[in-house]
């Protein structure tokens, strides 16, 4: 586990699957990272707010039974330490990378914590002879107690797809945030509601 730890904020990033795990502010301790995929505690698993690479969401059975797991292998590595955590001027930075054998892909991170936030730059390279399409996506994923009932979670989403949609066609239908479907019926991606499976559909940010 490695921990950068500023004036106003902690991170934690966990190299086994590289997750950022923990940011709290110092001045109330309340960490909204907190989920946890399944693998033992040792091991390199989806957790926190993780990195999907080369692809978001669950292989093909070929695929499966070739070594490719859910959510492509960045979440499923150990991550290298490069450097630090050490302090530059106002921020504390970290650098760390991990290779993916099966996509052919290197990636190289550098975190920034500075004041009350922080920030995330990743270079991905393609190892392989030919160039080929991916998916990168970030995954945060909080929980409680950050996130309760009395909670509201907005964002700058737009159009959207249910996860359970099944193909050729799965952004269909197209939903728009904060509007999702769950078995049919529209529910408000905002809140935390009781149900077993809330999470029923993905969003586009607008990264203008």
């Amino acid at each position: 586990m490695i921990t950068l730890r500023g004036e106003l904020a902690h991170l934690s990033i966990d190299l086994a699957g590289g997750g950022i795990v923990d940011f709290h502010l110092l001045s109330n301790g309340i960490n909204p990272l907190k989920w946890e995929g399944e693998g033992g505690e040792l091991e390199p698993r989806n957790r926190g707010h993780f990195l999907c690479l080369d692809r978001v969401g669950r292989p093909s059975a070929a695929e499966q039974a070739n070594g490719m797991p859910f959510h492509g292998e960045a979440g499923s590595s150990m991550w290298k330490l490069l450097g630090g955590p050490e302090r530059r001027g106002d921020a504390v930075v970290v650098e760390m990378s991990t290779h993916l054998p099966l996509a052919g892909m290197h990636v190289r991170r550098i975190v920034k914590l500075e004041g009350a936030h922080f920030s995330v730059r990743e270079e991905v390279t393609n190892t392989n002879a030919l160039g080929r399409i991916y998916n990168i996506v970030q995954h945060p994923t909080i929980g409680p107690p950050f996130l309760d009932e009395s909670t509201l979670v907005d964002a700058n989403a737009r159009k959207g797809f249910m996860l359970s949609s099944p193909m050729p066609n799965p952004e269909e239908p197209s939903v728009y945030w904060p509007r999702a479907l769950n078995a049919g019926i529209p529910v408000d991606m905002r809140r935390l509601v009781d149900a077993q499976e809330p999470a029923v559909g993905g969003h586009w940010l607008d990264g203008g």
